[in-house]
């Protein structure tokens, strides 16, 4: 299992994990929901601690988000 942790670069307007998951057959991003479950943060789950701040598919303007976003503090991991 990877370890991720989380901060505030790029366009971000605050600290927080963007989860993406790559489809080596598809041969790009797809939709991380399906992962999520299994994403914890000590001995609770990433989604019962954490609220979403950008869905998957989230249409950012000059983009298209390929991820999903929880607000979380810089170094939760």
């Amino acid at each position: 299992m990877a370890t991720f942790y989380t901060g505030n670069t790029g366009r971000s307007t605050g600290p927080h994990l963007d989860f993406r998951v790559w489809d080596v057959n598809k041969g790009g991003y797809t939709d991380p929901s399906k992962f999520t479950d299994r994403m914890m943060v000590g001995d609770q789950k990433l989604t019962d601690m954490f609220s979403v701040t950008s869905p998957y598919g989230a249409d950012r303007g000059s983009y298209i988000h390929k991820g999903i976003d929880y607000a979380t503090p810089v170094g939760t991991g």
